[in-house]
């Protein structure tokens, strides 16, 4: 009995260590980016928009040993504090924003409740797109094919089109992912059970620990395998992804959609030239938009409107949201080579000018490499009063002549 009670206590406590932990406190913009887009995603993210409850969204790790994904982001019908296991209940759920959602609708045949809608306006580098995740539900097993059947899509679309495309489908099938379509009777292949939490019973645990940290961690009463997505885009241009679930037909059990981080990523064939630059330019969003011109077959010029008061060149706080996009655009492609160029009014001599507009370019070319970039990837040069933008004939033209340009190239 004692040697029992051990083992049970062993087993039990070294689970309850690796508990699920949920995130709700960072800003949907940087829960994005840290949660679910990889250094190297090949994705440009322009603008970051959420629509739920606040509660109904967050980012998460599963330290366990057999977590189906260990970080990412989860977005739950109600409360995703729910989700934190161990699996004591098969009916919880709370309401949540009450919001409807069309889409969704649509696919489910029902009416919808406690949406939570997370939109990312991004651009791919290359042409494909993918991503991985896994859909849970507390309905499942008791209200499959009950007229609840709770849903979520992936709408992937270009911007300005009318018209998206539902990723959430499996098997290459248009057959939407709900309680209804994948459970353990129909698709069980694509479906796992998790059982209820009992710390008294270890002979249902010690042959099948993955089983064992799925109760301890989940409230919910099961899950799909983990999902791919793939799909084919146009490298450069500007698409949204808009990620929707809800309850359908009631407002109690909840369900959830956790996506992988690091699997949000656009690969493939690379697109080429000055017009895949100039798309990537022109079809971000920026807080202040720059002006643009193509230099040569293979260079893109962009002026970012970083000016300057009279012999001035350090870094202000009002610079770094352009400098943080510019930093965005190399990371998404590391193609990509970035020349800065640092420009001056004609006040002073055209040798001090010189070296006042190296100081501009040079105090940008170190954020940036402080901000990820490899030097490698950088150059910089100080062209003085030499390229005026504007006649130097008055105070607000000089100041738009102390400037520092930005010029893309491709490797």
């Amino acid at each position: 009995m004692k040697n029992y009670l051990i083992i049970l206590f062993a087993f039990s406590t070294s689970l309850s260590f690796a508990q699920l932990a949920l995130d709700t406190n960072t800003a949907y913009p940087e829960m994005v980016k840290e949660y679910l887009i990889g250094p190297t995603s090949g994705i440009i993210v322009n603008a970051v928009q959420y629509q739920g409850h606040r509660k109904s969204i967050a980012g998460f790790t599963d330290p366990s040993n057999y977590a189906i994904i260990s970080k990412g982001v989860a977005i739950s019908t109600g409360n995703v504090f729910d989700a934190i296991g161990p699996n004591d209940s098969g009916s919880k759920g709370e309401g949540s924003s009450g919001l409807s959602d069309k889409d969704l609708e649509l696919l489910a045949n029902g009416k919808s409740y406690d949406a939570a809608i997370l939109i990312i306006d991004f651009i791919p580098t290359s042409d494909s797109f993918s991503f991985d995740y896994f859909f849970a539900s507390e309905e499942y097993p008791e209200y499959v094919n009950k007229g609840v059947n709770d849903v979520f899509a992936f709408i992937v679309k270009r911007v300005g089109d009318s018209v998206g495309q539902n990723l959430a489908v499996f098997e290459n099938a248009a057959i939407p992912i709900t309680v209804d379509q994948i459970n353990g009777k129909i698709n069980s292949h694509l479906y796992i059970a998790n059982s209820l939490w009992d710390p008294n019973d270890i002979n249902k645990w010690k042959d099948d620990r993955a089983r064992g940290e799925r109760s301890l961690q989940y409230q919910f009463d099961g899950f799909t395998h983990l999902l791919h997505v793939n799909t084919k885009v146009i490298a450069g241009q500007r698409y949204q992804i808009k990620i929707a679930i809800a309850d359908i037909g009631d407002r109690i059990y909840d369900s959830a959609v956790f996506l992988k981080a690091g699997s949000l990523k656009s690969d493939g064939e690379k697109a080429k030239g000055v017009e895949y630059l100039q798309l990537i330019a022109e079809n971000s969003t920026w807080d202040n938009t720059p002006t643009f011109k193509k230099v040569n077959e293979n260079c893109f010029a962009i002026n970012a409107k970083i000016n300057y008061q009279t012999d001035e060149f350090r870094l202000r706080a009002d610079m770094r949201p352009m400098l943080n996009k510019m930093v965005s655009l190399l990371k998404a492609d590391e193609r990509i080579q970035l020349k800065i160029i640092g420009h001056t009014d004609n006040t002073a001599s055209s040798e001090y000018n010189k070296t006042l507009s190296a100081k501009r370019a040079n105090v940008i070319y170190n954020y940036l490499i402080s901000s990820g970039i490899a030097p490698n990837r950088l150059s910089f040069e100080g062209k003085g009063d030499s390229s005026p933008t504007l006649p130097n004939s008055s105070e607000s033209n000089r100041l738009e002549n102390r400037r520092v340009e930005f010029q893309l190239s491709l490797n």
